[in-house]
């Protein structure tokens, strides 16, 4: 992860629904990188 870029706000953002994401995931019981997985290939 490249920090700096958390020191803007779009850095923020992002970086929040990201880990928002995750948590849905985990709560869901789902595995997080095989969801992240299927969601960047396509």
């Amino acid at each position: 992860m490249i920090v700096g870029t958390l020191r803007n706000k779009k850095g923020t953002s992002i970086h929040e629904r990201i880990m928002t994401v995750l948590a849905t995931w985990a709560q869901q019981g789902l595995n997080s990188l095989q969801m992240m997985r299927a969601r960047l290939s396509g």
